[in-house]
C-alpha cells in the first residue's frame, strides 16, 4: 500500500543473474501493473462503502450494497501478496532488498495504524495488521511456491480454529475490539497478533495466496481466466458448503462453539468467510488485469488512484472524522452517491497526481527509510568504486557481469557516433534514427554491451523524433541519474551492466506509466523475437 502496461516481460535467462534455483521463489522482473493497482483501487471502493453506508439491510438494494463487505479487505490483503513478490522480484541482487523495505513499512505502518484510531471515526483500521502481515511475509519470502500455498492452505484452517478457541476460553481478551495507540503495550501485541478485528493467522491466508499469485506471470490469459473461473467457483461453493455442514450438525448458537466454523458472515473469520472471500478477490483481480489492458486509458484513473492507495485510506479515515454527517448514511442510495463522488474526486486528484510525481504522499514517505539507508550504503561502500567480486551493483548486477572497460577500449569498440552517444552523453539528431517507426517483435539491448533494456512491445510513436518506450523490461535494466545539463531538469537513463549513456526519461507519457523513456537509435540494437541475447565480454 506508481505505473505500468499490462503487458510484461521476463528477460532472457542469459542476461539474468543469480541461481536457477532462485526461480522457485522470485516472480518473472517486471514493473508495476496496471491490473494490480486497478485491483486496490476496487478494494479501496469497496472498503468506502462499507464504512460510508449500511451493511445490515435485508432487502435485494441492500443485500447488492453490501457484496463487498468482508470481501473488500481480503481484497487488500491479497493484492498486497501480489505486491510483496513482485517487489521482491524487481531487483535481480536478491532479496534483501525486499526484506530491508518490508521490514521499514511494518516499522511505520504499525504505529500509524495505531495513531489513525484515535480518531473517531468509527472504522476499525487495518494498517496496524498491514504492518504485522509485511513481517509475516518477510519471513516467508524464499518459501517455494508450493509450501508458500500449502501453509496458506493450512491458515485457512488452522487461523479460524485458533481464533475460535481464543473466544472460546478468553472470551474477554477475544473481544475484536480496535486497537489504539492508548492502549497498553501487552494488550496490543496481542491485540495485533490474535485477538483484535483482523487477527494475523486469519489474514495470513489471503496475504499468501496473493504473494503466490504474484509469482506467476500475470500477462497469461490462462493464468487470468483461471483467477476469474476457479475465484469465482470458491467464492461461490465455500459459503455454500459451509451452510450445507450447518444445516447438517445444526446452526451455529449466540456463543462461540465448534459449529461457529460453518459459519460465512462477513468478518467471522471462520473458513466458509475467509476461504469465500480470498476466491472473490481472486476473480476480482482476474477480472481487473484484464479490463486494464484492454481499457489501458478508460481505466488510468482508477489504476492511478489505486498507486495512491495508502494516501486515499488515510485520507478517507480522516474525512469520516472530521464530516462525518456528509458522507455516512443508511440510505443506499445516498451512500452510494457518496461513496461515487469520493472515488471519482480522489480517482481526479491521483491522475494529477500520478502527472506529477511517481509515488503518492504517503507511498513516498514509506520509502524515505529506505532511501536513506540506501544512500548511507552507497557511500559506505564508495561512490565510485567498483564492487568487490560476487557484490551487488545497483543494477542487480555482480562484478562478474558489469563491463568496466577503458574508454581507449570503448574507442576501439564502438563508431565513431556511437562512442558519441554512448559514452559522451551525446544526441543524434531528432528525426534520424534507424528504429524510428519499426515494429518488429523482439528486445531492445545495449548496443554497447547486449545487455536487455525493451521488449519491443513496450514501444509506442511519441511525435518527438526518438524511439520511445513505455517501460523498461526490467529493473536491473538501467540506472537513473539527475541530469541538470542545458538548463533543464531531466532525469538520464544508462545502461545498468556498463553505464552507456541511453537517452532520458519524462513523466509525459501514456497511461497507465505516465513514463516516456525517450532513447537514441543508435545507442540500441534489436534482438527479433526468438533469437538469443548474447552479452559482450570484456
Amino acid at each position: 500500500m506508481g505505473a505500468q502496461t499490462g503487458s510484461m516481460t521476463t528477460p532472457p535467462r542469459d542476461v539474468r543473474s543469480g541461481p536457477a534455483t532462485d526461480a522457485t521463489v522470485l516472480a518473472p522482473r517486471m514493473r508495476r501493473i496496471g491490473g494490480v493497482d486497478l485491483a486496490r483501487a476496487l478494494a479501496i471502493a469497496g472498503m468506502l462503502a462499507v464504512h460510508f453506508g449500511p451493511t445490515g439491510l435485508s432487502d435485494l438494494s441492500g443485500r447488492i450494497y453490501a457484496l463487498s463487505h468482508g470481501r473488500a479487505s481480503i481484497l487488500f490483503v491479497l493484492v498486497a501478496g501480489v505486491g510483496v513478490s513482485l517487489m521482491a522480484a524487481s531487483r535481480t541482487s536478491g532479496l534483501a532488498d525486499a526484506r530491508l523495505k518490508l521490514a521499514f513499512r511494518a516499522a511505520l505502518l504499525l504505529p500509524l495504524g495505531l495513531l489513525l484510531q484515535e480518531l473517531d471515526h468509527r472504522v476499525l483500521v487495518i494498517l496496524p495488521t498491514y504492518g504485522a502481515l509485511f513481517l509475516v511475509a518477510l519471513a516467508v519470502l524464499r518459501l517455494p511456491d508450493r509450501a508458500l500455498l500449502t501453509l496458506a492452505g493450512v491458515l485457512c484452517l488452522l487461523g479460524p480454529i485458533v481464533f475460535l478457541l481464543g473466544m472460546m476460553h478468553a472470551p474477554d481478551a477475544f473481544d475484536r475490539r480496535a486497537i489504539a495507540w492508548s492502549d497498553e503495550p501487552a494488550r496490543i501485541l496481542l491485540g495485533v497478533t490474535l485477538s483484535g478485528p483482523y487477527p494475523v493467522p486469519v489474514w495470513a491466508a489471503p496475504l499468501l495466496v496473493g504473494m503466490w499469485i504474484g509469482r506467476r506471470d500475470l500477462r497469461a490469459p490462462r493464468l487470468r481466466g483461471a483467477l476469474v473461473l476457479v475465484g469465482g467457483g470458491v467464492a461461490v461453493l465455500a459459503p455454500f458448503v459451509g451452510s450445507l455442514v450447518a444445516a447438517a450438525l445444526g446452526e451455529p448458537g449466540a456463543g462461540p462453539s465448534w459449529r461457529t466454523l460453518t459459519l460465512a458472515t462477513p468478518h467471522s473469520q471462520m473458513p466458509p468467510w475467509l476461504l469465500g472471500s480470498i476466491g472473490s478477490a481472486a476473480f476480482v483481480l482476474g477480472l481487473s488485469l484484464t479490463i486494464a489492458d484492454a481499457f489501458a486509458r478508460v481505466t488510468w484513473p482508477l489504476v492511478a488512484l489505486g498507486q495512491l492507495a495508502l494516501t486515499v485510506y488515510v485520507g478517507h479515515l480522516v474525512v469520516l472524522h472530521a464530516a462525518s454527517d456528509l458522507v455516512r448514511s443508511r440510505d443506499v442510495a445516498e451512500a452510494a452517491r457518496n461513496v461515487l463522488v469520493f472515488v471519482a474526486v480522489s480517482a481526479i486528484a491521483a491522475t494529477v497526481w500520478r502527472a506529477r510525481f511517481r509515488r503518492g504522499p504517503l507511498e513516498g514517505a514509506l520509502d524515505v527509510p529506505w532511501l536513506v539507508t540506501r544512500a548511507v550504503r552507497r557511500r559506505l561502500r564508495g561512490a565510485v568504486a567498483a564492487p568487490a567480486e560476487g557484490e551487488s551493483h545497483e543494477g542487480g548486477q555482480t562484478m562478474n557481469d558489469v563491463l568496466h572497460l577503458s574508454d581507449e577500449e570503448w574507442r576501439r569498440r564502438l563508431t565513431p557516433e556511437e562512442y558519441r552517444v554512448l559514452r559522451q552523453h551525446g544526441t543524434e539528431r531528432a528525426g534520424e534514427g534507424c528504429f524510428l517507426g519499426t515494429k518488429d517483435p523482439g528486445t531492445y539491448v545495449c548496443a554497447a554491451c547486449g545487455n536487455a533494456l525493451f521488449a519491443a512491445g513496450e514501444k509506442f510513436e511519441s511525435g518527438t523524433g526518438w524511439p520511445s518506450f513505455t517501460q523498461v523490461l526490467t529493473d536491473a535494466s538501467v540506472r537513473e541519474y539527475s541530469d541538470d545539463s542545458f538548463g533543464m531538469a531531466r532525469v538520464e537513463v544508462r545502461c545498468a551492466r556498463c553505464d552507456s549513456h541511453l537517452g532520458h526519461v519524462f513523466p509525459d507519457g501514456p497511461p497507465p506509466t505516465g513514463l516516456r523513456y525517450c532513447m537514441n537509435s543508435v545507442a540500441m540494437r534489436h534482438v527479433g523475437e526468438g533469437q538469443p541475447i548474447v552479452l559482450v565480454d570484456a
